[in-house]
């Protein structure tokens, strides 16, 4: 996961004239907040599965922002196994605004 430091949430809350450089403490605070309800959503509410194990390290970039590594071990029955078992999660293609329309409206 990496930070975005255009997220609505962080700017809204600048100052005029600032840029969200110039509040790493906020962008940070945000980061994080997403972050929790990400792993939330991985481990209680099982969006992949359920995971028995997991360790995540958050570090910054050059520039102050922060990113996440997450590693998460699925029970046998949730493992991708198969190239089509990952095609299936993972989706590179733009979302349709009439098939997908609330996925399109969030990207």
């Amino acid at each position: 996961m990496t930070v975005n430091p255009e997220w609505p949430e962080v700017t809204r809350e600048l100052l005029p004239g600032q840029t969200s450089y110039d509040r790493p403490d906020l962008v940070t605070r945000v980061f994080r907040i997403k972050f929790r309800l990400l792993t939330k959503e991985i481990y209680q509410h099982g969006i992949f599965g359920c995971a028995v194990a997991y360790v995540f390290q958050i570090e910054f970039q050059k520039r102050n922002l922060p990113h996440a590594h997450m590693l998460i071990v699925l029970e046998e029955g949730y493992k991708l196994l198969t190239p089509a078992d990952v095609d299936f999660l993972i989706c590179a293609e733009w979302p349709g605004p009439d098939t997908q329309p609330l996925l399109f409206d969030t990207i």
